[in-house]
Parts: structure tokens; sequence; C-alpha cells
């Protein structure tokens, strides 16, 4: 008869039990590891997303600044802090009211005819944008670099006496709240530009 020496003899369902185990007891804080990894991950990506948005947005703005002047015609000066009114004259001497509004739609363009006030069109730029209490996303400030306050500055110093608008926009990246910021100087607020 043949006697099986340890060398020769075969695992146990007991032993491959434990080691089944013992391996589970590993896999689970390691998957952990990894979602968490994979999670971070993607947080980044928007992020990254919602920057590159923004950064559009905020050269769209700016775009539309330089070749603009702020106007009284369509808001109050207590809507200010979310709305940014410009002016534009075209080359054919037509007038154009463009509004830039942050709102509960998120950034959004609305285009006027300046002769009759009726809206011609209408764009959400940036969905992800949002209002941020005690947070204004448009800042006027006078030659001096003085900031004008929309709520205490009379409209008419508000429209005529802005130099710079200071763009700063938040938007909500899932996990974390994303803002980017410019500083846009009006074009008719330049030396030899029309001033205050």
């Amino acid at each position: 008869m043949m006697t099986m020496t340890d060398h020769e003899r075969g695992t146990t369902i007991i032993e491959m039990l434990v080691v089944l185990s013992m391996s589970a007891l590993l896999a689970v804080p390691l998957l952990g590891v990894v979602q968490s990894a994979t999670r971070i991950e993607e947080d980044q990506i928007t992020r990254i997303d919602v920057r590159s948005k923004l950064d559009r947005a905020l050269t769209e703005i700016s775009d539309d600044i330089r070749l603009s002047v702020p106007n009284a015609d369509l808001v109050s000066s207590s809507s200010l802090g979310h709305t940014l009114p410009l002016s534009a004259n075209a080359a054919d001497g037509s007038q154009t009211l463009t509004l830039w509004v942050v709102g509960a739609d998120g950034l959004e363009r609305v285009v006027h005819d300046a002769a009759t006030l009726r809206e011609t069109q209408r764009s959400v730029f940036v969905a992800e944008v949002v209002p941020v209490a005690g947070m204004p996303s448009f800042s006027y400030f006078d030659s001096d670099g003085d900031e004008l306050q929309p709520r205490t500055t009379p409209i008419d110093t508000l429209v005529n006496c802005t130099a710079l608008i200071r763009v700063t926009l938040a938007a909500d990246a899932g996990s974390k709240i994303v803002t980017s910021s410019v500083d846009v100087a009006l074009r008719s607020r330049e030396p030899g530009g029309n001033g205050c």
C-alpha cells in the first residue's frame, strides 16, 4: 500500500475556505482605496471641465465688455451684482443691448434690440454657474480704482464712471465650488476715451 508524504498531500476544503476568507478580508479595504481614488479622479475631471467652461465664459464676457459700455436701460441698480448690462454700437450704426445674468438657470447671455428693448436672443452659456451670496458676479470700479457700489451709487454715475469691471464666476463642480475671475478695462474709458 502506498502512503502519502506531506508534500504529496492535497489541499483540504477547510484550508481553501481559510485562504478565500483571508483574501476577502484583504480585498475589501483595497476596494475602498480604489473607489476613493476613482472618486477623486472624477472630481478632478469635473473641476477641470467646469474651469474650462468658466474660462470660455470669461473670454466671451471680456470681449463684450471691451466692445461696449455699461447701460442702464434694462436693469435697476439693485440687480447689478449679478447682472451686467452692456450697450454696443455696430458698424452699421445700430445699437445692441446685452445682459449677462447669473441666476437660477446659470450664466445667461440675453440680447435686446436697442430701439424696442425687445429680447431677441437668450442662451444659457454655462449652466453650472451659480450666484453666491455676498460675492457679486460683476463689480464696478472707477478710474481711481475705487469700487462703485451698485446699491448706493446713482445708476448714471455707475454707467458713466465705470472704468473697469471685475467679473467673478462661481460654478458648482460637484463636491466643490470653483471660482474664476478677470478684470476688464472698458475701451471707452481708456486714455483718450469718454470718461466720468
